[in-house]
């Protein structure tokens, strides 16, 4: 069942439908985490995909509006020393701040 999600997330990301991409690979790796573990690389895969799909949405109200389930997902897996969940904050603070602006 996970693999069809993945291949879902795959096609949604290739028709630019990001959001819903980012969403379903959010949601792969986060039952991964719990059937596999945080450390297998498939999980990881999915976090970052999850979080590349975050990145490219394009309406900056919906990339906020969706960045706390990213942040939570690399709250799970923070990466190496945090830096994957710093750098997610770091975005989320840049497009908090672009919006403020606008």
């Amino acid at each position: 069942m996970l693999q069809v999600r993945q291949v879902r997330a795959h096609v949604s990301r290739l028709a630019g439908r990001t959001v819903l991409a980012a969403d379903l690979y959010r949601e792969v790796a986060l039952a991964l985490i719990g059937t596999v573990c945080a450390e297998d690389p498939e999980t990881q895969r999915a976090a970052t995909n999850a979080e590349a799909c975050w990145r490219a949405v394009a309406d900056p109200a919906e990339a906020i509006r969706i960045a706390p389930e990213i942040i939570e997902l690399r709250a799970h897996l923070p990466g190496p020393e945090g830096r994957k969940l710093r750098a997610a904050e770091r975005y989320l603070a840049k497009l908090a701040a672009a919006a403020a602006e606008g």
